[in-house]
């Protein structure tokens, strides 16, 4: 399997051994891909992908299913549902201009137990050669 930038870069962050704030502030600022200080669910939904997808690589067991595409996409959608008002969650007005901010992005990465398991099951990881 190839393995693409994100999922290089997000790895490498993923295994490294940064504080967790460390490591969510990088993955914030990869995946903001306009460079506007604000992620879309479109990027949200790309971070947790490429994060899974390069654990995938990294493991002895690669062709494991960790967690499904529509599981990580529903984590990725719990962080807008935090920050969407209650009048409209329901309703057809979430449209893709929704955006989290940094401090709303890292508040709920270090405050979702999916997020934070994920996060500390790699954490500075060594990787023994074959």
């Amino acid at each position: 399997d190839e393995i693409d930038s994100f999922e290089l870069l997000g790895t490498l962050c993923l295994t490294s051994g940064m504080p967790l704030q460390n490591k969510v502030e990088f993955l914030f600022d990869l995946f903001d891909l306009n460079e506007k200080a604000e992620l879309s669910i479109n990027e949200v939904t790309l971070a947790f992908r490429s994060l899974v997808s390069g654990a995938r690589k990294i493991t002895k067991d690669a062709d494991s299913r960790i967690v499904t595409n529509e599981e990580i996409d529903q984590v990725a959608l719990d962080a807008f549902d935090l920050i969407t008002p209650e009048s409209l969650k329901y309703s057809m007005a979430m449209t893709d201009d929704q955006k989290l901010t940094r401090q709303q992005f890292y508040d709920y990465a270090l405050n979702c137990p999916e997020v934070v398991s994920f996060l500390d099951c790699y954490d500075d990881i060594v990787i023994a050669e074959s």
